[in-house]
């Protein structure tokens, strides 16, 4: 039997066996296996962005690209997943500030 998971809220929950377990989100740990999805036309827009500015805020990708600023952040979230894009964030004294979003090699993109 294979293990099924939806989000709920920040939180992920993975049933199996009939069996619910809690998981979080890891902002800074990428999963072991990416959840499946096709590339659309907002990622190339991402992808375009952040090609063209080298580094880009969260916040100017959202201005950026245009659109719901939650998908966008959805889908960087993605393709930070998918290994397409990095990302980091300054430290701070409670949280951290907004993810910064980079290109790391272009071997990545060589199939």
């Amino acid at each position: 039997m294979q293990a099924r998971s939806f989000p709920i809220g920040c939180q992920y929950v993975i049933q199996f066996r009939n069996q619910f377990l809690w998981q979080r989100f890891s902002k800074f740990v990428r999963p072991h296996e990416p959840r499946p999805g096709e590339i659309t036309d907002r990622d190339l827009d991402i992808l375009d962005g952040v090609l063209r500015y080298r580094f880009c805020a969260a916040s100017q990708l959202v201005r950026l690209v245009g659109g719901n600023e939650d998908v966008t952040h959805r889908r960087l979230r993605r393709l930070w997943e998918w290994q397409l894009l990095n990302r980091w964030a300054f430290p701070g004294i409670r949280t951290h500030s907004e993810f910064y979003y980079y290109l790391d090699s272009r071997a990545q993109w060589i199939c």
